[in-house]
């Protein structure tokens, strides 16, 4: 406490110190996905959020002619649950933010510079 008492009265006269603060996240990564990927994944995630059910859909999802994206096959219910679950994992992914301070060095420079 008077360390910190110290630094708020007498900033000026040759006391330095320092700290390293490390900040990961990967929210500033830009992953490219394919628009059309893009928006098939997008009305996934909307319906999910608005309450539909698997099944719900991967009725929408076939009866507005969206494929999967490597067989060009319609969607199964199986498929809409690993979609919106792989959809959980990348939101929760990007809102990760893990920081660390490390420790204060503290000297006293005597010759004021």
């Amino acid at each position: 406490m008077s360390l910190k008492y110290h630094f708020l009265i007498l900033p000026n006269l040759g006391y330095n110190f320092r700290n390293i603060l490390n900040i990961e996240t990967k929210s500033l990564c830009l992953d490219w996905i394919n628009p059309y990927n893009s928006k098939r994944l997008n009305v996934i995630w909307k319906l999910h959020k608005n309450g539909f059910s698997n099944r719900e859909i991967c009725d929408y999802l076939i009866l507005n002619g969206f494929k999967r994206r490597n067989k060009k096959d319609n969607y199964k219910v199986k498929d809409v649950f690993m979609c919106i679950k792989k959809l959980k994992i990348r939101e929760m992914r990007k809102s990760q933010i893990k920081s660390d301070l490390g420790l204060w060095e503290l000297w006293l420079d005597w010759n004021g510079g």
